[in-house]
């Protein structure tokens, strides 16, 4: 499974913002729905602000009925419903993460592609790896000042999220940190950069096919 997530500083209260009528429907009166919440921060020990505003939209639903809320496929009752919440919230709080304990290594990863130090391109198509050795796991990220793109398992951002990254990193370099997991055992290898050219690469080539003359 391929994870990745961009990271700008941004707050994702958005995110509830647009499915606040999805957690009216399936948030509702029930004190349970509460403790779930509260266990899931216990649990997890992040994204607390997240969980803290799932419930308080539950509480203020709480105190505006008295009913259950129908579940998505009707008519159920709750549980569906507070299913449906416990996923989202554990959607919204997995994104990769960088680890924290990892032994450092002076070796640089290998990777496939080989992108250790190459220049590209401002509008070059996203550039994707993964470990040489298929068997490790790995959390990798591109990094340009604040912006920065993390994926899990192989290195494979959109390409939204790759411009992004190129056209702030234009005449300069997009860093890039590779961890890699054997077993249990973290590996933080030595960062490297991808150069990032201020010249376009062109849009089509075209070629004419001439047969041998043999």
């Amino acid at each position: 499974m391929i994870t990745c997530v961009m990271k700008k500083h941004k707050s994702l209260f958005g995110l509830f913002g647009r499915t606040n009528d999805l957690f009216g429907r399936i948030c509702n009166s029930t004190a349970r729905s509460i403790s779930i919440c509260n266990a899931i921060k216990a649990s997890l020990g992040l994204k607390i602000l997240i969980l803290n505003a799932v419930e308080l939209q539950i509480r203020l639903n709480v105190r505006s009925s008295k009913h259950f809320a129908p579940s998505l496929q009707g008519g159920l009752g709750w549980v569906p419903g507070v299913g449906l919440l416990v996923a989202l919230l554990f959607s919204a709080c997995s994104s990769p993460q960088l680890p924290t304990s990892y032994q450092q290594s002076n070796q640089l990863p290998k990777i496939y592609p080989d992108y250790v130090g190459v220049t590209i391109p401002v509008n070059i198509a996203p550039l994707t790896f993964m470990p040489e050795n298929a068997e490790l796991g790995m959390i990798a990220r591109y990094k340009v000042g604040e912006l920065e793109v993390v994926c899990e398992d192989k290195m494979q951002p959109t390409e939204e999220e790759w411009h992004q990254l190129t056209e702030k990193a234009k005449g300069g370099k997009i860093e890039v940190d590779v961890y890699t997991r054997a077993g249990e055992q973290w590996t933080r290898h030595k960062p490297f950069s991808i150069y990032v050219s201020a010249d376009k690469i062109d849009p089509y080539i075209s070629y004419r096919l001439i047969a041998p003359s043999f």
